[in-house]
């Protein structure tokens, strides 16, 4: 079974807005490409997703 990662991504449109997306993680990606293709800093990633090592 595939790993998903969660993101949760925050726009400013009149105050705050919360877009959820889910990313299938591919053989070969790490925390670190997943959160510069998404602009989401890395230990959020790990916060958003209940993880404590940077490995998934």
């Amino acid at each position: 079974m595939k790993k998903i990662i969660f993101l949760l991504i925050i726009f400013p449109l009149y105050g705050w807005c919360f877009v959820s997306h889910y990313h299938y993680v591919k053989k070969g990606e790490t925390l670190f490409t997943i959160s510069k293709k998404y602009g989401v800093p890395v230990e959020e990633l790990k916060t958003l997703n209940n993880l404590k090592s940077s490995v998934i």
